[in-house]
């Protein structure tokens, strides 16, 4: 029964993000990814973890989710471009999890 609950409020924030920032529904994955992990790492409601993330009553490391936006439109530069073109190129961003990168 707590699984269903947990995967239906999992899908309304994934479907909440993806029209938040008109992302492509076939990205749909990705987003369910980093919506997991960033769940699995903000304390809940729950009296045995006194307003603590299981992650971090485990690690006694606070964890950090600031990221960018999970799908955002960015600026990078292209260091092979060659001069009548612009350097500067635009691009999308899919947020890094917290499974990856310098997280935590």
């Amino acid at each position: 029964m707590k699984v269903e609950l947990a995967s239906r409020e999992l899908k309304k924030t994934v479907m909440y993000w993806l029209h938040k920032t008109n992302t492509p529904r076939r990205l749909w994955d990705y987003c369910s990814i980093y919506q997991s992990d960033i769940r699995s790492l903000t304390a809940h409601p729950l009296f045995a973890l006194d307003g603590r993330t299981p992650y971090e009553l485990v690690t006694e490391n606070t964890p950090d989710i600031s990221v960018f936006d999970w799908y955002q439109t960015v600026w990078y530069l292209d260091q092979e471009a060659s001069f009548p073109e612009d350097k500067r190129k635009l691009a999308k961003w899919l947020a890094r999890t917290p499974n990856y990168g310098n997280y935590a």
